[in-house]
């Protein structure tokens, strides 16, 4: 993997990724953090708003939790994006 680097977080380690996230007429050079055990591709709400991504509201957010049960994060996706590409 060209370009991967495995950074510390937490006492364990991650692997991140350069990607470009392209949609419309615009790109983004960024670093994804891979994780093999994610059920989708999720993207803060707050980077989806400083990249100007198209965000629609869902009818029913969904919930979002580790494998033990516990919620990520606020536990729940409560936006989605206009289509991207990596």
């Amino acid at each position: 993997m060209t370009g991967a680097t495995l950074t510390p977080s937490d006492s364990t380690l991650c692997l991140q990724l350069p990607v470009t996230i392209s949609w419309e007429h615009q790109q983004h050079p960024l670093e994804a953090l891979v994780d093999s055990g994610a059920a989708g591709n999720f993207l803060d709400l707050t980077l989806a708003s400083r990249l100007q991504l198209p965000i629609t509201s869902l009818d029913h957010p969904l919930s979002v939790t580790a494998l033990d049960g516990r919620p990520l994060g606020r536990g729940t996706v409560t936006h989605i994006t206009a289509p991207v590409y990596f």
